[in-house]
């Protein structure tokens, strides 16, 4: 009785060692599957990531391609328009020269549309002046300005798809120069004469024996 009872104890004990292993195998199995997903997630993310960036540099270099083919058709086009311009500012008394004066002015709007279609747009021609939009010809100096400013506009510049096409040329209004002290712009043309001369003391007897 008590033999059979010991090979009852073997036994169960032997089953429960065989569970104990059977459970870490399977906890280091999901172990891997869960490593090897995490490994699976991450590569598909940085896949993706690379794709998106693909597709942004493939879409970019395209776009950076048609603005390179359009720019010098549009920068004609602009000439075009500035001779119409031109035209247009002369004056028209004769019959004749108001009939040219309406072709010219029915052409330039057919340009304008061409323009505005291809999102080309002027540059503001007032406010402050900027050196990304704006290119200074000349600059003068008014008294009642506190920072430079557009005055006037000799041609005008446009934007494509909002980056500059061709740049503004303008003359700039600038707040005038600051103004030096006379005394402070005397010294720093000759520092030597700024300084007074002392008088020295062995000098001065010599001078009341002469007398």
């Amino acid at each position: 009785m008590k033999r059979k009872k010991k090979n009852q104890d073997e036994e169960n004990g032997a089953t429960t060692a065989e569970g104990d292993g059977g459970s870490e195998d399977m906890r280091a199995e999901l172990d891997k599957v869960a490593a090897e997903s995490a490994e699976y997630l991450a590569n598909w993310q940085r896949a993706k990531a690379d794709y998106a960036n693909l597709r942004r540099r493939a879409t970019d270099d395209l776009e950076n391609g048609v603005r390179r083919k359009l720019e010098p058709l549009l920068n004609d086009l602009l000439l075009v328009l500035d001779h119409l311009d031109m035209a247009l500012a002369s004056p028209a008394d004769s019959e004749d020269a108001k009939n040219m004066r309406f072709g010219v002015e029915l052409v330039r709007k057919q340009v304008v549309t061409l323009l505005d279609n291809a999102e080309v747009e002027p540059i503001d021609e007032s406010g402050p002046f900027d050196p990304s939009l704006h290119q200074a010809i000349s600059k003068i100096e008014e008294e009642d300005r506190e920072r430079e400013e557009i005055q006037t506009t000799v041609r005008r510049g446009y934007l494509f798809q909002g980056r500059p096409l061709r740049f503004a040329q303008v003359v700039v209004a600038t707040p005038p120069a600051p103004v030096e002290p006379v005394e402070e712009a005397a010294a720093e043309a000759d520092p030597e004469a700024a300084v007074p001369e002392e008088t020295s003391e062995e000098s001065a007897p010599e001078t009341e024996e002469a007398s």
